[in-house]
């Protein structure tokens, strides 16, 4: 049996983890992925133009051989905006009525309704978008006031290979100078991952992040880059990369310096900082152990308790039971974290 002490602080700690916000379902951190060069084999989205908009259908996406992930299913459409994001549809022939815009003017802290990711309201205009109604899922590898350099040869093109699906912006330029400077990015969706399985699940990829000496949206100084929910996937969370810069709703940037610019991704060809993450990845949380740690098909019990502390302190459960020490799978054994999720298993909630 384990102590009257440490029984008083076991319970303390379940009181306190029930009241606790639930860890995130996906995470959002620098990664390794190579740049795929799709520019020459991809197919085109249509022809591109100042905050253009253009859908991919489900059923071109599924008879290309994508079948989708559990964040972004398969079997859907998705729309693409020329502004560096997209949306992903709720139906094959998905027509985005009422969502139209992924719109030019990003999220950043001088916006009102729209100062980050997280706070952003569901329908900002035709400026900051409206993808909050229906609603759809936003992706955002480099949300920005984006323009196609006609003299730079611009695409944005889609191909699916070994299953996933890539989007791809070639020579995007900005439209504080729409004659010169061009960075190139892309999307990767991988089909079959799950959010438990911590697989990538998108992985935003950098190939030239550089508009030129001086720019303030250099490697994405005035972009937003992440993920919006808008609640369209039970337990999924948002995730935004880094801190959105920007000048609010205009379409002039402060000068170059200026507290209000935050470079946060470097292209694998050509960046001003190449120390910042070259890529991306949206991956989900490894789903923690189970409630019944001693696997006596009971769950959240004393002796479930007993057996979790007893881990703790060294001696876990034996095959074929698997629960550990490191409950919550973040790779370190043990901790206040692994407490309070086992904890808040154990009073019913979310890992």
């Amino acid at each position: 049996m384990i102590s009257t002490k440490l029984a008083h602080s076991a319970f303390t700690l379940a009181a306190l983890a029930a009241c606790s916000p639930s860890l995130a379902s996906i995470t959002i951190s620098s990664g390794t992925h190579a740049f795929v060069d799709i520019s020459a084999s991809g197919i085109s989205v249509g022809a591109i133009a100042d905050d253009s908009e253009f859908t991919v259908t489900g059923a071109a996406l599924t008879g290309a051989g994508f079948t989708g992930n559990e964040l972004l299913p398969g079997g859907r459409s998705i729309r693409v905006g020329n502004n560096g994001a997209m949306f992903w549809g709720n139906s094959a022939t998905d027509a985005f009525a009422n969502a139209t815009e992924v719109g030019y003017a990003n999220c950043n802290a001088l916006n009102p309704g729209a100062l980050d990711i997280a706070t952003m309201i569901a329908d900002n205009g035709a400026g900051e978008g409206n993808g909050g109604l229906a609603p759809r899922q936003m992706i955002c590898p480099f949300w920005d006031d984006n323009y196609p350099v006609v003299s730079q040869n611009p695409s944005c093109k889609w191909q699916v290979i070994a299953g996933d699906l890539i989007v791809q912006w070639t020579n995007e330029g900005h439209f504080t100078n729409t004659t010169t400077g061009v960075i190139t990015y892309e999307v990767i969706v991988h089909s079959g991952a799950t959010l438990a399985s911590g697989a990538p699940l998108v992985e935003f990829v950098y190939k030239d992040t550089f508009f030129g000496a001086g720019r303030y949206q250099n490697d994405g100084g005035s972009a937003a880059i992440g993920y919006k929910n808008w609640g369209v996937i039970a337990g999924a969370n948002d995730v935004e990369f880094g801190t959105s810069g920007g000048s609010g709703q205009g379409t002039a940037d402060p000068a170059y310096g200026d507290a209000s610019m935050h470079p946060k991704v470097a292209g694998y060809v050509e960046s001003e900082n190449a120390q910042l993450p070259h890529a991306l990845v949206i991956a989900g949380v490894v789903a923690c152990d189970s409630a019944d740690f001693d696997c006596d098909k009971d769950t959240g019990t004393d002796a479930d308790i007993e057996a979790f502390f007893r881990c703790v302190a060294g001696t876990c459960p034996v095959a074929p039971c698997t629960n550990s020490g490191d409950f919550n799978h973040d790779g370190d054994s043990g901790t206040d974290a692994d407490i309070e999720a086992f904890f808040r298993v154990v009073a019913g909630g979310a890992c």
